[in-house]
């Protein structure tokens, strides 16, 4: 199971990996990048894994997470027009999940 997670932990990182990061530490900031374009959405409730792969495939966004951890963590459902960041946070609502870091192409989630 362990080697199953880190796979398509790998899996997820390599088709997201095109993605370049610059870290933002001040919420001031305005972030403008592959996160933060409007996009039309619908999601259905389904496992963090599967609604992270999503939004990060139809948008270039890179979701980094530790697969083994967050995967099976069922998610709310996305319907309409978001950017990414604020679509992955709709779908962690609820949920134990968080986003833990963030910049203009990327979002860390624990």
């Amino acid at each position: 199971m362990k080697t199953q997670s880190l796979i398509a932990a790998l899996i997820l990182a390599t088709a997201l990996s095109a993605c370049a990061t610059h870290d933002v530490h001040s919420p001031s900031v305005a972030l403008q990048g592959k996160c933060d374009q409007k996009f039309n959405y619908s999601i259905q409730s389904t496992r963090f894994d599967e609604t992270a792969q999503q939004i990060s495939h139809a948008t270039g966004c890179f979701i980094q997470t530790d697969l083994s951890k967050t995967a099976d963590i069922q998610t709310q459902p996305v319907q309409g027009e978001f950017s990414p960041r604020e679509a992955i946070q709709k779908a962690i609502t609820g949920t134990s999940l968080k986003i833990v870091q963030q910049s203009a192409n990327r979002i860390v989630i624990q």
